[in-house]
């Protein structure tokens, strides 16, 4: 994934969640969930996924993400972990 494909990423989750960090943030193994912040997963100094994490999924954000997640060409997904949502494409 390049700069203008996490930029595409970010302005998809911007509309569901206005509030989210402007900063995109590095995984790191010790958090298990990031509300508010999208998260990019690099290996080999390459982004190979990236993603943002609900508490809840409502109809309203289900439809946005299916309108907009061909956007990027990446595989999209959606992940139920425990009691939240994790959202996001990968390479």
């Amino acid at each position: 994934m390049n700069d203008l494909d996490l930029k595409i990423a970010f302005e998809i989750f911007k509309q569901l969640q206005p509030g989210i960090n402007e900063n995109i943030q590095l995984y790191e193994s010790s958090y298990d969930k990031r509300f508010g912040n999208v998260v990019r997963f690099v290996s080999n100094n390459k982004t190979i996924a990236v993603w943002l994490d609900f508490p809840t999924l409502n109809e309203y954000k289900l439809k946005l993400l299916f309108k907009n997640h061909n956007k990027l060409q990446y595989n999209f997904f959606i992940q139920q972990i425990g009691n939240f949502y994790r959202v996001g494409w990968k390479i």
